[in-house]
């Protein structure tokens, strides 16, 4: 799982790098990167993320991202 959570990492860095023609380049910029860190987290240093506040931190990212969803997804 770390190598998967390795790969992800870099591909999200990846992503973040080639966004800049995109007219809101901060604002993927800024999703990506965030998914990258939890990434980098998860295969690098585990142990930050397995309890205390990495968790809440990784819980409350989550939480943010799902009300992201909620509130941009369409209307129709």
């Amino acid at each position: 799982m770390r190598i998967v959570s390795g790969i992800c990492c870099f591909l999200m860095l990846l992503f973040a790098f080639v966004q800049v023609n995109d007219p809101d380049v901060l604002n993927w910029v800024l999703i990506y990167g965030i998914v990258a860190l939890w990434c980098g987290l998860a295969a690098f240093r585990p142990a930050m993320i397995k309890d205390g506040w990495g968790r809440r931190l990784l819980v409350l990212c989550l939480a943010l991202g799902a009300i992201g969803v909620v509130w941009y997804f369409p209307k129709t």
